[in-house]
């Protein structure tokens, strides 16, 4: 059975391989890890340790925000960032997501979309210099304290290759 994307030269059915990329390609891999989180949440008693949280959020958003919460954020050769729309969240790892002990919820004014869990502020268009603030609630579901260490990364859907933020 061949596919043939001669445009690669890639011959289905054959002992060459292709590489792919893009949302069709991540799909199934991060549909995966949902469903071993889900199993894992489920397993753990989730929703009974934490009613707090799934009354009033959906066991798919806290899963999201703690998949995008420990994803690590990809970097080219000189140690810049890729652009959110060559990497999303980062690399999603599950095991920092079993071991997490918390996650990140946004607030309303952080973003339009903050109301369904995702890990992400929407700053829209700003001048350098121009203040602006992101609102965020760190939600600890362990039963011990954390003491946390803060810090901010920008990310940006700006595609020039050239561009680097702190230039």
């Amino acid at each position: 059975y061949g596919y043939g994307y001669e445009s690669t030269g890639f011959v289905g059915g054959s002992d060459q391989y292709a590489s792919f990329s893009g949302t069709s390609m991540a799909a199934p891999h991060i549909a995966g890890l949902n469903a071993v989180l889900a199993q894992y949440m489920k397993e753990a008693d989730f929703s009974v340790r934490n009613p707090e949280l799934t009354e009033k959020y959906s066991l798919r958003a806290i899963q999201q925000s703690l998949l995008m919460s420990t994803a690590k954020p990809l970097t080219d050769e000189y140690g810049y960032y890729y652009s959110i729309m060559h990497q999303g969240a980062g690399l999603v790892d599950v095991n920092a997501v079993i071991n997490a002990r918390s996650y990140i919820l946004m607030d309303e004014s952080a973003t339009a979309s903050a109301s369904d869990g995702k890990v992400k502020a929407e700053i829209g268009e700003i001048e350098r210099g121009e203040d602006f603030t992101v609102a965020f609630d760190l939600v600890n579901f362990s039963d011990a304290p954390i003491l946390y260490n803060l810090s901010a990364d920008f990310f940006t859907q700006y595609i020039d290759y050239g561009f680097r933020w702190n230039d």
